[in-house]
């Protein structure tokens, strides 16, 4: 929850900022918007600040856009709705920003509720003209229970991401982390600098994003009482899911190395990372290792680290096509 006095300075300060816009990428999701919606406007609006709701629908074929057209009419002031007809969600996302007039452009998911200070801490934090962006952690919402094989690094195929109660600068030295893009918020001018997101990555469209913002200069931090709540539905608790979010993972960052936009990729030889031919024999062996132990989750997390290292090397040594999908393997945002 947002801290009551920084809350309290922030509003004294929330005249330098007249609007907000909330893009809300959503697609076949109809089931779950309403919940959206409600999440917003339950959560507390900031005083003498214009704030909007912008149903971005990623050519869903599903009740969504009744949905979003009932909401609009229903408030017409807080709620607006448009149709994105080219499937993937950097259209989406592309499609809102270009959408919006407002000073501070804020994001979200489909499948997360709001913290009800969120908007809150969004103006408190925008009152301070030296910040260009920011982004917040992401609690669990657990639909289902955590299975025993579980490894503890969730933040990547689960969506659970919590760096702590300090609030950390990106781009900094002792802060490798990226913001998440469905919990981050950008002063206008960020997006009229870089430009918008990326049509090129399908699933690595936020890394690429955060590299430009990093590399043009903008400053940002991770604000720990920014909060949203991700869903963590049963399907994400498999392990053809996690298999396959790993590999498309490193497939996704190894296009990424290959065009040179990668933060992390390091030295390489031949285009493959230097640290990877001591990595993937090691990996192996471990899990091989665990495996003979009976150590389920030590040996599928290294078997999920092998898997996203193999994955690299494909995206980054061959030129393949991609279709869109979730890392499920479901068409989708």
């Amino acid at each position: 929850m947002a801290d009551d006095s920084r809350l309290a300075e922030g509003t004294a300060m929330t005249q330098r900022l007249a609007s907000i816009d909330v893009v809300l990428p959503t697609y076949n999701r109809a089931r779950l918007l309403p919940r959206c919606v409600e999440t917003f406007r339950a959560a507390r609006k900031p005083p003498g600040i214009g704030i909007r709701l912008m149903i971005i629908d990623n050519n869903s074929d599903d009740e969504t856009r009744r949905i979003g057209a009932e909401f609009v009419e229903r408030y017409p002031d807080l709620v607006s709705y448009l149709f994105e007809p080219r499937q993937g969600r950097h259209h989406a996302l592309n499609a809102g920003i270009t959408a919006s007039r407002a000073d501070v452009i804020a994001f979200f998911d489909d499948d997360e509720t709001l913290d009800p200070s969120w908007l809150e801490v969004i103006a408190r934090e925008f009152a301070d003209p030296a910040i260009d962006f920011i982004g917040g952690p992401y609690k669990p919402n657990w639909l289902a229970p955590a299975p025993a094989w579980l490894p503890s690094e969730t933040a990547g195929p689960v969506g659970v991401v919590d760096w702590g109660p300090q609030r950390r600068r990106y781009g900094s030295k002792t802060f490798r982390a990226q913001f998440m893009g469905g919990n981050c918020a950008f002063r206008r001018h960020v997006f009229e600098r870089v430009g918008l997101y990326s049509d090129r990555y399908m699933y690595g469209e936020d890394l690429e994003m955060f590299r430009r913002v990093i590399e043009a200069g903008f400053v940002g931090d991770y604000v720990p009482d920014l909060v949203i709540f991700h869903d963590i539905s049963a399907r994400k608790l498999t392990r053809s899911y996690w298999r396959h979010w790993y590999y498309v993972e490193g497939r996704t960052d190894g296009k990424l190395a290959r065009d040179g936009r990668h933060p992390f990729a390091g030295k390489e030889i031949l285009g493959i990372p230097r640290w990877m031919f001591r990595g993937i024999p090691e990996t192996a062996l471990r899990r091989v290792g665990f495996a003979l132990r009976r150590d389920g989750v030590q040996g599928f997390a290294a078997e999920c680290a092998l898997l996203k290292m193999l994955g690299y090397l494909r995206g980054r040594l061959l030129t393949v096509p991609e279709r869109y999908f979730d890392r499920s393997g479901q068409r989708g945002t």
